[in-house]
């Protein structure tokens, strides 16, 4: 029982985070360390962030709706444990920077290669074995 009031807190707690990003039109959202398993589909209302820090969590997934965010320009991610990506992210034509280091990827998410806007990606330690011939697509990668 105190593992659910424990997520319940956790939640309460970036609904709070979230609550307060929108009503001061802030354009970054940390939500780093703070031992999130997922997060909420209101995600989708922040549409004004471009920055989104998600790090340090425990996040095995992102809902769908963070391809709602389309002013979002830095997505980091790392140190999660997503095994893939949705590929509604392919609504954030602005992404210029994700970071995926430190997860359980074993590819490269297909909707990566979509993003044309990412002039960075980060995907150390992960278990990838294998790049697609699409990483090409990505033009404007530099690192």
């Amino acid at each position: 029982e105190s593992k659910d009031k424990d997520l319940k807190t956790k939640n309460a707690e970036v609904i709070k985070e979230l609550n307060k990003c929108r009503e001061e039109n802030a354009t970054r959202l940390d939500l780093a360390k703070k031992s999130i398993h997922m997060l909420p589909v209101s995600i989708k209302d922040l549409t004004q962030i471009t920055e989104l820090y998600l790090y340090g969590n425990k996040l095995q997934s992102l809902p769908p709706e963070v391809g709602c965010i389309v002013n979002l320009v830095k997505l980091a991610l790392s140190e999660n444990s997503p095994t893939s990506l949705p590929d509604s992210l392919d609504g954030l034509k602005k992404l210029c920077m994700l970071d995926l280091r430190h997860n359980k990827l074993r590819e490269i998410p297909p909707v990566v290669y979509r993003l044309g806007s990412l002039t960075t990606l980060f995907l150390r330690f992960n278990r990838i074995t294998a790049v697609e011939k699409d990483l090409k697509t990505l033009s404007k990668l530099t690192m």
